[in-house]
């Protein structure tokens, strides 16, 4: 009853036709100069982060499984001055924003099963997972 929708923008995105990507997160990154016009960017499951602007071009794309981590990509926050990405298999990549220059920050072995951050860009809660171990002589 409260959500009250004032206007919608549509946007096409051609990715590579050999491509199945599936987009799971995006966000906007509205610039400090106001001159400037704000991005999109999208991350699809396969690591693939697409920057594109408010008519729809490509800014610049980065493959995010050059770090060879196994994909399952699920988050892309913009936490200034770098976006941070984030792999159910524990990748934590980070982003530059203007160039699509991606850096590994870590990975946690055990995988990420979900992540937030807080309200201002100083703190990232992981839910990270554990494999449970047989103990030795548990053969039944």
């Amino acid at each position: 009853e409260n959500l009250v929708l004032l206007g919608e923008r549509r946007r096409r995105l051609d990715l590579p036709s050999s491509s199945t990507e599936t987009v799971v997160d995006l966000c906007q990154v509205f610039p400090e100069d106001l001159g400037s016009e704000p991005t999109t960017l999208l991350l699809t499951e396969n690591g693939l982060l697409v920057k594109v602007n408010n008519d729809g071009h490509t800014l610049w794309t980065c493959n995010l499984e050059q770090f060879q981590v196994g994909g399952a990509w699920f988050n892309v926050s913009y936490i200034d001055p770098e976006l941070v990405c984030l792999s159910k298999r524990g990748a934590i990549v980070t982003v530059n924003v203007q160039t699509g220059d991606p850096e590994l920050v870590g990975v946690f072995d055990q995988g990420l099963e979900a992540a937030s951050w807080s309200p201002d860009g100083e703190v990232l809660l992981m839910v990270t997972s554990t494999e449970e171990e047989e103990e030795e002589g548990d053969n039944d």
